[in-house]
């Protein structure tokens, strides 16, 4: 589903706080399906406003009233900063709060939340919408290692890739690297596949017998920053 602006976005501004709001308040059952009278007041939280891509952060919503304890559910949405559907859940209150884990394979971006509490139909309590959140996921810091075999002159060497990034999610992207020989440049590649972490590269041929090194880098993707260098050597014999 994607909620529909009537005037461009201006930037991370109100209008879009407005336009994503008014389409969670009019979700809300009319107050007219429920017979009592009781006040609520929906208090959301996060646990962070600011994380790593891969973080897992907590949403809760905090449902109070004068007249005893509301029961009911409680719902949270995540947007994209666009007005994009990303994800609902539906959750039951207990001694009026509910929570639930974002999850840590959140995409990097400034995203909004939502929430509002449904009562238990024929309950004393009024339905209400808690005030709309921002968490921002920053892309988090992926590093490479490169090892390659020794190679008689003429034949292709296995370059062996491998990326890693933020508590135990591997990036997926492309991969460049350089090689030289006595400090002058032999080869410069960019990978036309992205890297999975299955099979190895590799190398043109050489016929030039000598000691060769090579450079290289996960060039970055959306979750992820590009690596350090990684480097190692290999012979050509």
């Amino acid at each position: 589903m994607r909620i529909g602006f009537t005037r461009p976005l201006l930037g991370m501004g109100s209008a879009l706080l407005l336009a994503v709001g008014a389409s969670v308040v009019a979700a809300v059952p009319a107050q007219a399906a429920y017979p009592a009278s009781a006040e609520t007041v929906c208090t959301p939280k996060l646990d962070r406003f600011l994380a790593n891509f891969g973080t897992v952060n907590g949403a809760h919503l905090q449902v109070t009233s004068s007249a005893g304890t509301p029961t009911g559910t409680a719902t949270i949405k995540i947007y994209t900063m666009s007005g994009r559907f990303y994800r609902k859940y539906t959750l039951p209150l207990n001694s009026g709060i509910a929570g639930t884990a974002l999850g840590k394979r959140l995409r990097a971006g400034t995203h909004l939340v939502s929430t509002q509490y449904v009562p238990t139909s024929g309950s004393v309590f009024k339905p209400c919408t808690g005030a709309m959140r921002t968490y921002t996921v920053t892309r988090a810091q992926a590093r490479a290692t490169v090892n390659v075999a020794n190679v008689h002159r003429g034949g292709r060497a296995p370059i062996v890739v491998h990326v890693t990034g933020f508590r135990g999610i591997n990036p997926i992207g492309k991969v460049q690297w350089t090689i030289t020989r006595n400090g002058h440049r032999v080869d410069a590649h960019t990978s036309t596949r992205r890297y999975l972490g299955t099979r190895p590269y590799l190398t043109h041929r050489y016929q030039v017998r000598g000691l060769y090194k090579i450079r290289l880098v996960f060039v970055g993707s959306h979750n992820f920053h590009p690596s350090p260098a990684a480097y190692d050597t290999f012979r050509v014999r």
